[in-house]
């Protein structure tokens, strides 16, 4: 496998991939000997009729993808053990040339952590609590009659101050590709919601007053604000030592009274430590 790296700033990178025509007419001549097994040619048992026979109703197309998908996880692979690199969402994979009968381009698309230039978030949050009046802060163990919708109310205000102030003031490069496929998946799915709907996209911008462009920078906005946030929170998080020890999970697994949603939790623990891990950020 020989392929070409190019940097694509906010440390992500694209490596162009030559796959060989001759590693691809191997492996397709593997998925074709599966794909013939279950073929069903009449007068013959599955598996059974002459070769030349079966192939004819197989699906090529098909098997190509099955080629495709037995190849190219291990082309991303060996490219992140190689370069070690360390993504920070799923590779994109992109088709670029694949004819057959020859050579196959294609191009692997990976995001690392970006470098996170964070401001004072300590000060942050003092500054904050200085400009809101003592009435509106809530402090634990203090005024314990405080009413706790008010005290929800309270503690949100802050939190909100704080994150917004956070994400204005810390340099964050999401890297482009990562950003525009979301955008792309995210109009897609609202496309599909608006045809349920029996209208088009263009009746459903015209009732919301807005046009596609601006939907989409708005959605685009949303994206890398959403991005930016989690990765500055891990930061922080980093930065602080806040960690999720086995007594955490094993006192959130315990909290399931029914047998089966707990074991549903420990098959996806690792979420779930996600969410403490954030949980502790947060009250910290």
């Amino acid at each position: 496998m020989n392929y070409t790296k190019k940097d694509l700033g906010k440390n992500a990178h694209e490596f162009v991939v030559t796959l060989k025509k001759e590693d691809i007419a191997k492996q397709y001549a593997s998925e074709l000997e599966n794909a013939l097994k279950t073929v069903v040619v009449e007068g013959f048992r599955p598996g059974k009729a002459p070769k030349d026979l079966a192939e004819k109703q197989v699906d090529k197309e098909k098997v190509y993808e099955a080629v495709i998908n037995s190849m190219l996880p291990k082309v991303v692979a060996d490219i992140v053990k190689k370069e070690d690199l360390k993504p920070i969402v799923n590779p994109q994979i992109r088709l670029n040339t694949a004819k057959e009968g020859e050579d196959w381009s294609i191009s692997v698309l990976i995001a690392e952590k970006p470098t996170i230039k964070l401001p004072d978030y300590k000060n942050i949050v003092k500054d904050i609590k200085a400009d809101t009046q003592k009435a509106d802060i809530w402090v634990p163990g203090k005024d314990k009659e405080i009413d706790p919708k008010k005290q929800e109310e309270q503690n949100s205000k802050l939190l909100n101050g704080v994150l917004e102030k956070l994400i204005s003031q810390s340099e964050v490069g999401v890297a482009d590709f990562i950003i525009e496929s979301e955008v792309n998946r995210r109009m897609a799915g609202l496309i599909d919601d608006v045809r349920k709907l029996g209208l088009t996209l263009d009746s459903y911008l015209q009732s919301k007053g807005i046009t596609n462009d601006q939907l989409k920078e708005q959605t685009k906005k949303e994206i890398e604000e959403t991005y930016k946030l989690e990765m500055i929170l891990d930061e922080v998080a980093d930065r602080e030592d806040i960690t999720v020890t086995k007594e955490d999970t094993d006192k959130l697994l315990a909290s399931f009274d029914d047998e089966a949603k707990r074991a549903e939790a420990e098959k996806n623990i690792y979420y779930y430590a996600m969410v403490l891990r954030r949980q502790k950020l947060i009250y910290f």
